[in-house]
């Protein structure tokens, strides 16, 4: 029994290796320890991971907001949309004051932030009389 936990304990030992460096000073004194973990490879990311979306449902159509956080280009994609929905998206920043307000020509929307201040902004989406905000930060 001794050593079937002996073995075990070597076993789990052995798959969390790592490596460890130290730092010191002219005195001898240690000042920092660095501690090195192996990377474990992850899968690519997919479209969808590699731009953060949100996502909901106005007037039973869905809403694809993306990518938030963003640099500078928002695109709004209305999946179903179509000429006669009454569509309207109102951009404010945080005090209220709107920066942009813009009725739906197509079912996807592009809104140019670079010029606008980093920080967190408020999107208003109206579709046949329904309205949803969301938070947008713009970095």
């Amino acid at each position: 029994m001794k050593n079937i936990l002996t073995c075990i304990l070597l076993l789990l030992a052995a798959t969390s290796i790592y490596a460890q460096s130290y730092a010191y000073d002219n005195a001898g004194n240690r000042t920092a320890r660095v501690i090195t973990l192996p990377l474990r490879s992850a899968p690519a990311p997919t479209e969808a991971e590699a731009a953060p979306a949100l996502s909901d449902l106005i007037a039973e159509k869905e809403i694809l907001i993306y990518p938030n956080p963003t640099k500078g280009i928002l695109t709004v994609d209305i999946k179903g949309y179509t000429n006669e929905m009454k569509a309207e998206f109102r951009l404010m920043d945080m005090s209220g004051k709107t920066i942009i307000d813009r009725k739906a020509d197509s079912s996807s929307q592009t809104f140019d932030l670079s010029r606008q201040t980093a920080g967190i902004y408020l999107l208003q989406i109206r579709i046949n009389g329904e309205a949803v905000v969301w938070k947008i930060i713009k970095e």
